[in-house]
């Protein structure tokens, strides 16, 4: 194919959003870097006079004292919780700003890898949500103007993503999924064939996560900036947005660091924060909220256990699952020791991407495709056009379509076919009182040696019996899309094989094949040769039979 195949998975997040995709050539999935280059698009949008921003290009737009009212964040958590979001000058509704995000990581994606319509998509959602939230979702993706939609929980996206990377997972595994917006915990049982279902109920908190963890050191700051500059960081009701953006940063840096400087401007007035703020000063705001996390994790497990499903692996997602107390904590007051990954950050856009080409790789979609052509085993030419059609626009090679329907049907789509034709003639000059008897299903290992002495490679498949007169001779069908054998088997009286005969015939030759008309053999034929024929047929009665299945060929 010119372009890889346009399915992604979407992590459609509080604070930033991911996509990825499954690479057939690596056999890996991968992230999708947005316009910009970015790993991930911040889940921020800005609604300006005259255009709409969305990510880091809206998030700037904070550092605007006029702009900050047209910017809206954090738009997951108000999906189904706010009507309207009030701008200056127009109002929108929280799955319009959703759908602004999910369209720009669609056009993104087309733009940047795939250079043709994505249609398709996984979107991943915090188990803790309800229907209404995946309502909304969806109600997003489709404005969005993907046709096609599934929506994954995220605990199960992020154990796909694990196991598909080669860690090792158990029977059961925990994941505990700590991000921008919700908290989330679930217990999955890993089936047979590697996929994974919820074996409890999920638990969680619904609003939870690195926005909360922001929101601590803004008011943590607030009160230094009353106690120091006698004025708080806003000097209106609302939020500085500004300023919060600073915290999430300085959050992200303590992730890292034991300590650090913190400088802004508070607007109006152009007055200099400054204040230096330590990791354990930050991890006493959250602490809190931190260990209640751990307290539900540790029911989990004990009710998993209680309930014969004792979990013996525990996964951490999301950003916030990063932040050093978090994982202390964890390890502290959890009898497992929680895996770790250098791509848990990602590891759910990673898992839907996975999901998404179980879906709707190639050989599924033509698998799908054949199964509803097949339906009571009676294809015609114009459904066998439409699945060519389909395994060339899909990259499928001609073994790969025939394997695929051999495995649905039984046979390929032109042997079906040719089939079909053949017991609908059959039965018309069963219908005249001939004496034709059709077994279209013999097994292949009563006739061994009749493939070995008429020399019939292994590799051409049994179409089927046609026995002439139930005692004396009879023909075995076989063959492939090219050329098709007739192997003419006499038996005695007895019933004992005794002699063989073998004639090959192009498809496009092949109309006509080994029949008995008042008691004479009639052989193969196009209307211009007869192969293997007796005498005493009326041409009437042969022309007859020529007619009624002519246009034979492929």
């Amino acid at each position: 194919m010119d372009s890889p195949s346009p399915i992604i998975g979407i992590d459609f997040g509080t604070t930033n959003s991911k996509m990825a995709w499954y690479n057939p050539k690596t056999n890996q999935a991968e992230i999708i870097m947005n316009a910009e280059g970015e790993l991930q698009t911040p889940s921020v949008v800005y609604f300006g006079k005259d255009e709409t921003l969305i990510g880091n290009p809206a998030l700037e737009m904070l550092d605007y004292e006029e702009e900050r009212e047209r910017v809206i964040l954090s738009i997951k958590r108000e999906l189904t919780t706010t009507p309207f979001i009030a701008l200056p000058g127009k109002s929108v509704k929280p799955v319009e700003v959703a759908t602004e995000i999910l369209r720009k990581l669609k056009r993104d994606a087309e733009e940047r890898l795939f250079h043709r319509p994505v249609t398709r998509t996984v979107i991943t959602y915090p188990a803790s949500f309800g229907p209404l939230d995946r309502d909304k979702i969806r109600e997003a993706a489709q404005s969005a103007g993907f046709d096609e939609i599934e929506l994954l929980e995220e605990p199960v996206a992020a154990a796909i993503a694990y196991t598909q990377m080669g860690l090792k997972v158990g029977k059961y595994v925990l994941v505990y999924d700590l991000g921008g917006g919700t908290f989330d915990l679930a217990v999955l049982a890993r089936e047979d064939n590697g996929s994974f279902r919820p074996a409890l109920e999920p638990q969680g908190i619904k609003r939870c996560g690195g926005d909360d963890f922001d929101e601590a050191l803004y008011n943590y700051c607030d009160q230094v900036a009353r106690e120091q500059y006698g004025r708080p960081i806003s000097l209106t009701r609302k939020r500085d947005l500004h300023f919060l953006k600073e915290c999430r940063q300085r959050k992200e840096n303590l992730a890292i660091t034991k300590r650090r400087l913190f400088k802004s401007l508070l607007e109006p007035g152009a007055v200099l924060f400054e204040h230096e703020i330590e990791r354990v000063t930050f991890e006493s705001l959250i602490s809190p909220t931190v260990e209640e996390t751990v307290r539900k994790t540790k029911m989990l497990l004990e009710q998993a256990s209680a309930e014969r499903q004792a979990v013996d692996t525990v996964v951490l997602i999301g950003g916030s699952s990063r932040i050093p107390l978090v994982r202390r904590l964890l390890e502290e007051g959890l009898p497992l020791k929680p895996l770790q990954w250098e791509k848990q950050d990602i590891a759910v856009a990673l898992g839907a991407s996975y999901r998404a080409y179980s879906l709707w790789k190639p050989e599924n979609q033509y698998r799908k495709a054949v199964e509803l052509a097949g339906t009571d085993k009676k294809l015609d030419e114009i459904k066998i056009t439409q699945l060519s059609t389909l395994a060339n626009d899909l990259g499928l090679t001609e073994d790969q379509a025939a394997d695929i329907e051999r495995e649905v049907m039984g046979e390929t789509k032109k042997v079906l076919v040719f089939k079909t034709r053949l017991l609908q003639v059959l039965r018309t000059f069963q219908s005249q009182n001939n004496r034709l008897y059709v077994s279209p299903n013999i097994p292949w290992n009563k006739f061994a040696d009749a493939r070995v002495k008429c020399n019939v490679p292994q590799s051409e498949e049994i179409l089927g019996l046609i026995d002439c007169n139930s005692i004396g001779s009879a023909t075995i069908l076989f063959g492939t899309e090219g050329i098709y054998y007739f192997g003419l088997v006499f038996r005695d009286p007895g019933g004992i094989i005794s002699n063989y005969q073998a004639v090959k015939i192009p498809y496009s030759e092949l109309f006509l094949f080994p029949v008995r008309i008042d008691n004479k053999q009639v052989a193969a034929g196009n209307g211009k040769k007869i192969y293997l024929g007796e005498s005493g047929v009326s041409r009437e009665k042969l022309r007859d039979m020529l007619n009624a299945i002519k246009g034979f060929s492929d």
